[in-house]
Formats: C-alpha cells, structure tokens, sequence
C-alpha cells in the first residue's frame, strides 16, 4: 500500500513552533498557557495581530519556522513500522517555496534520528495544489478538507486527531488517535491494493 503523510501536525509539531518563535521573539505565543495546543485552524493568526503573523511567515520563515520544530510523538516509529510491514511511505505537505530548504533538511534530520526510519518519496505543494493530485492509496491528514478532496477521488483517508480538528469527521474516513492508533487502522486497511 502507498501511504501519503502530511507533514504539519502529523509528523511536525508546526503550531508549537510557531509559538514557541512569536514567544521567543515577539514576547507571546498567541496567547494561552505554554502547553495549551490552538483549538481551531486560525488559532495562532487570531491571537497575534497581523504584523506578527507577517513577521511569522517572512522573517519566522528566514528564523526556522519550517527548520527546528519537534517531531509528533510516535511519528518515526510508526514511519519505521509501515515500511516494515512493506508499505511504500511517502510525505506529502503545503508550504512556501521559500520553506522547501529547511522542510527537506527537517526531514533528513527525522529520518537520521531512529534507524530504519525512511520516507520513498517527498511532495512539497508550493502553489496549493490539492494533496489528490498525488499518487497514493492513503491519506493520513489532520485537516478534514485535505481528506475531503482524497476521499472524493475514491481513496482512503485518515484524519490524524487534532484539538484543532475536534468534531470533524470527513465521510469516508477514520479518526487516528495517535500513532499507535493510526497505525492499527493502516494494518486493518491491508485489502487495500497499490
């Protein structure tokens, strides 16, 4: 089976970074306490005033926005254990043309840190293109309107459980509550063919 695995908060802790860098150099992380995760997609943009969030995704970019954030906890072992099973994983993501340096030195580093940990492929949408464009049998997403258009193309979506995506449930999909989760409804997916 070809699983596509979006990259922001599936296997990139983005909304932590992102805070961590408005705290670091603008003096507050969107305001809520430190581990407090946004409860809706526009959480962080809502909370800082537009200049910040231009600051965020000019010079935040220039700073390592895309470059320094943490892994999502079991992200590599799950990575290390879909290939093991003889899955073919690939990542798949949205971002500026000016974030795909440091997006595929991340990358690198994920896949250096745990051995057997190995992406076939990486597919960084520069333009908003859809995720559908990309060849895969899976989608493990946490933004339902991702899975939307993969489902709608006749593929299998999971949506990757999120404080921000609570009460989403594109039709056609499962929820994966974690990585252990996710990857017990990969194997149950095994009828799928590539």
């Amino acid at each position: 089976m070809r699983i596509a695995v979006d990259l922001d908060g599936v296997l990139y802790e983005w909304d932590k970074t992102a805070r961590y860098m408005l705290r670091s150099y603008k003096g507050h992380s969107a305001s809520g306490p430190m581990g407090h995760e946004s409860t809706s997609w526009d959480y962080v943009e809502r909370h800082v005033g537009s200049a910040d969030w231009n600051w965020l995704w000019n010079e935040g970019v220039d700073l390592g926005l895309f470059r320094y954030g943490h892994v999502v906890t079991g992200a590599q072992s799950a990575i290390r254990d879909m290939r093991t099973a003889g899955n073919t994983v690939i990542v798949v993501t949205h971002r500026p043309s000016t974030a795909v340096p440091d997006t595929i030195a991340w990358l690198d580093l994920f896949q250096k840190k745990e051995a057997g940990v190995v992406f076939d492929g990486i597919h960084i949408l520069t333009n908003g293109e859809p995720k559908h464009t990309v060849a895969a049998d899976v989608l493990i997403d946490d933004k339902p309107a991702n899975l939307e258009g993969w489902v709608g193309h006749g593929r299998q979506g999971i949506l990757f459980d999120r404080e921000w995506n609570q009460g989403a449930k594109p039709a056609g999909t499962e929820r994966g509550y974690g990585w252990a989760d996710t990857t017990r409804i990969i194997r149950e997916m095994t009828w799928v063919k590539v």
